[in-house]
């Protein structure tokens, strides 16, 4: 990314922006269906995890520097989404705990 790229943007935004950025990648946290362990369209992700960084990635040429980028980044986001997706199913649990009824005698 060229040293003025901060400046493309709106001012609200631009001061997000760390000026000495050089490269960016936007990775979504897919919602995975609980049974098939894949994602479905209907589904909006969790989020989208952002990677950046200051340097160059170290390798010989873009393609392999970016493929580096691409499956750190797919690590990470994998987990990720297991994570999110076991919390939710663990919230899901504690409510249907919640609403039994309880034997107190």
């Amino acid at each position: 990314m060229p040293d003025d790229h901060a400046d493309w943007y709106e001012p609200d935004v631009g001061r997000m922006i760390e000026p000495r950025q050089r490269w960016v990648l936007a990775c979504p946290v897919l919602k995975l269906d609980t049974l098939t362990n894949s994602h479905r369209l209907e589904h909006a992700p969790h989020g989208v995890i952002v990677f950046y960084g200051t340097q160059v990635p170290a390798g010989s040429g873009a393609p392999a520097r970016i493929q580096t980028c691409l499956n750190f980044a797919e690590q990470f986001a994998e987990q990720m989404s297991h994570v999110l997706n076991m919390l939710e199913l663990s919230s899901r649990a504690e409510e249907r705990d919640d609403d039994q009824p309880r034997n107190d005698s």
